[in-house]
């Protein structure tokens, strides 16, 4: 038995991996969900293949690889959450992604005694146009090819880009080599209307959500970054 995130339970069954989604517990339209899934499953090549969706369990196609981030190839995925970005099917609307981080992060905010007004980062976020975003979109593996996957769909939806894109900035800053690996991901998307402070700003506010499980000295070099420069 494997854990997955959120607390969701994973088990292989040779070569199936069987998801007990936490969040699909707990949702409410879980047929258009499922539909919604089964839409991703077939128009990207870059997910897993979803067998079946059944009582809140997921079968996907299992993935022999890697989930190293610090060794992808960040313009190659950069291309790959450009397509989802652009992908154009129906999808319901994902509205707890960012609401639920503005919650962690307030509680957070409050204990390492700041004074930060996130209302101004939820609201340039709420502003943009949507798209369908994964949410944790560095959750992924490499197979022996090289070919990257992204894993765990579950909470998928539409919203804005820069859930996804600050993710990727946050990742990159906590494993990689700061700015520059971050560069060669933009590469890769190809947005000139790419608004990279928003992006800070949303990384920002991932990293105070996620001070639970952050490395400390870390997070702190990112705030101190973020101040010193005057990303914020």
């Amino acid at each position: 038995m494997l854990k997955g995130h959120s607390g969701s339970k994973l088990k292989k069954q040779w070569k199936v991996v069987e998801k007990k989604s936490s969040y699909l517990v707990t949702c409410e339209d879980l047929e258009d969900r499922s539909c919604f899934l089964a839409k991703l499953s077939q128009s990207l090549p870059f997910m897993p293949k979803i067998f079946e969706i059944k009582n809140w369990i997921i079968k996907y196609k299992y993935i022999e690889g890697s989930p190293d981030f610090e060794k992808i190839n960040l313009i190659e995925f950069g291309k790959i959450v450009k397509k989802l970005h652009s992908l154009k099917i129906d999808a319901p609307k994902k509205d707890t992604g960012i609401y639920w981080l503005k919650e962690i992060a307030e509680t957070n905010i409050q204990n390492e005694g700041l004074h930060v007004d996130l209302d101004k980062i939820i609201s340039e976020l709420e502003s943009d146009t949507e798209v369908i975003v994964h949410w944790e979109i560095t959750d992924l593996i490499v197979n022996k090819n090289d070919e990257i996957f992204i894993l765990d769909w579950d909470e998928a939806g539409l919203g804005s880009k820069y859930q996804d894109l600050g993710y990727v900035y946050f990742k990159c800053k906590e494993q990689r080599n700061w700015d520059s690996d971050f560069r060669e991901f933009l590469i890769g998307y190809n947005d000139k209307e790419i608004k990279e402070n928003r992006i800070l700003k949303t990384a920002w506010l991932i990293s105070i959500a996620y001070s639970r499980w952050a490395n400390k000295d870390f997070r702190l070099k990112f705030w101190l970054y973020i101040i010193k420069w005057k990303k914020y």
